[in-house]
């Protein structure tokens, strides 16, 4: 008992001192900052007992703490109130819900973007030019961007599609570089998986709108683009220029609903959809599954507890 008692006076001085020396823990990253509360409260299983202690070697004996940029994106943190940061500067603010989201990494790739570019143009970079704002920079951006997406695309024309998800009040979007043959690969993206794994309503809006963008004779294969990833980043920053330039062919859109959370062995294909141009193609309640399916909650567990 004597032991135990000592290990948490010890554990209590080491997260003292770290919040001492990070300004009452502001400074921490906000998963430092939870490690700290579970170390004192004696939740962390062994391993996250040795990343804390790695925590107190950064923090108060080697000075060498440095907040790691979220989501791994080069200047870019989150304070423990949500607000996001470019170097230091306010520019968003992201809830804790949604924060760790695929949407929400492949937003603040693009908000870093952004910065970049008001950075290299000279403008200050803020919250009002980044969102109320943008409108002022958006073409000159979006030219930018659309340049380096021809230089992937190699003279080529592309076939792509944007996807947007509703649910509960969530709308998460997303491009990818070909037109899904079925919902199957829209239920397999990553961002789809994100809204999934989450306790929302059994009903989910999906809206594809599939699109040809012209740059030249031939379509380029899916299996042929290099960097499919940089792609689809590249159309999320300039899809609203190319739009506007009518640049592109565009499909007329689709609108699905369905439960995520059955299978989908009935799903009709969606170019069978597409080939429906006689009348006017706006859907609703083509795809239903699960009828009083339950609810599925998945929680993220902390590895560390």
């Amino acid at each position: 008992m004597s032991r135990d008692m000592d290990e948490l006076h010890d554990t209590c001085d080491k997260a003292c001192a770290i919040l001492k020396k990070t300004n009452d823990g502001d400074l921490l990253d906000p998963s430092d900052l939870k490690l700290t509360e579970y170390a004192v409260n004696g939740h962390l299983n062994e391993e996250g007992r040795e990343v804390f202690e790695k925590l107190y070697q950064r923090v108060v004996i080697d000075g060498t703490y440095i907040k790691p940029y979220l989501h791994d994106i080069e200047h870019i943190t989150r304070d423990h109130e949500g607000y996001i940061y470019y170097k230091g500067i306010h520019v968003e603010h992201y809830d804790r819900d949604y924060v760790y989201s695929e949407d929400a990494k492949n937003s603040l790739m693009e908000l870093k973007l952004r910065c970049d570019f008001l950075e290299r143009k000279g403008i200050k970079v803020s919250s009002n030019n980044l969102i109320w704002g943008w409108e002022n920079y958006s073409d000159i951006y979006s030219v930018e961007r659309l340049k380096e997406l021809d230089s992937h695309l190699e003279n080529c024309s592309l076939t792509y599609s944007r996807v947007e998800i509703y649910n509960s009040g969530r709308e998460n979007t997303y491009f990818v570089c070909e037109m899904p043959p079925d919902l199957s690969k829209i239920k397999e993206h990553p961002v789809t998986q994100g809204m999934t794994g989450q306790c929302f309503d059994d009903k989910y809006e999906i809206t594809v709108g599939n699109f040809v963008y012209f740059n030249g004779k031939d379509i380029i294969p899916p299996e042929k683009i290099q960097n499919t990833a940089e792609v689809e980043r590249l159309l999320a920053s300039c899809h609203g220029y190319i739009t506007k330039k009518v640049l592109l062919h565009e499909y007329p859109v689709a609108t699905y609903k369905t439960d995520f959370a059955e299978g989908y062995e009935n799903a009709l294909k969606l170019d069978q959809i597409m080939n429906e141009l006689d009348g006017s193609l706006e859907y609703s309640e083509i795809f239903m599954y699960g009828q009083g399916s339950e609810k599925k909650t998945v929680h993220h567990r902390n590895p560390y507890v």
